[in-house]
């Protein structure tokens, strides 16, 4: 890493860790032999069902791909500003989502342990901090990524929706398809907290675009 300026030294520290830690985090889960509804977790590659462990997986290989720039000194894209907003959108979701919703309902001990603690916790952090001080002065932050980063969680909660739907919807509240509850008042708030969630991926990609652009005005870093 010598050599490099200090943002870009502290973005591969960053990047690394999170390669590091989805790895860890995603062998864990696959390795995993006894699946707990309490705690949002299932046997072994079962796991990918869930929206914690394909937004964490869309950041490690984003954060592969920045490694891969670095290492071959190649310069970072206006592609890979999209995929590392939409990463960074993404994860964000499984943060709030987790600490807010989640959380309350299965419990904060039962989320935040083990890799979940990663997943839930350490990696969105990562990612979100990365995103506002990456270096991006030569590259160009377009307002329309977004509302394109909310494309991942538009594809996962239609996929969602027909999984709850697809032999009927059912009688008994919450649907026993939805591991995540959303149903337990009912289907017209469960469409509407999925409303919610993707106003909510726009915003922070509102929001993160915003800062990056600040903190590379700025420059102190």
């Amino acid at each position: 890493m010598r050599g490099l300026p200090r943002r870009d030294r502290l973005s591969a520290i960053i990047n690394t860790s999170v390669v590091l830690m989805v790895l860890v985090g995603i062998i864990v889960l696959f390795l995993r032999k006894v699946g707990d509804g309490k705690s949002l977790t299932a046997v072994g590659a079962k796991n990918i069902k869930y929206y914690t462990t394909q937004s964490n997986l869309l950041c490690g290989i984003v954060a592969a791909y920045y490694m891969y720039l670095k290492i071959n000194k190649k310069p970072l894209t206006d592609v890979f500003v999209f995929l590392k907003l939409t990463a960074t959108a993404t994860i964000s979701i499984t943060f709030l989502v987790t600490a807010l919703v989640l959380a309350p309902n299965y419990g904060y001990l039962k989320l935040y342990r083990g890799q979940g603690f990663l997943f839930h916790l350490i990696v969105p952090l990562l990612v979100i901090l990365d995103f506002c001080l990456l270096d991006t002065k030569n590259v160009r932050m377009k307002m329309r990524y977004t509302w394109m980063s909310i494309f991942p969680t538009l594809v996962y909660g239609l996929g969602y929706i027909w999984n709850l739907g697809r032999s009927g919807m059912e009688d008994t509240l919450p649907n026993p398809r939805d591991f995540y509850k959303f149903t337990t008042y009912g289907y017209n708030v469960a469409i509407l907290l999925f409303a919610g969630i993707l106003f909510a991926a726009f915003a922070m990609a509102c929001l993160f675009r915003f800062l990056n652009i600040r903190s590379n005005i700025r420059d102190r870093i």
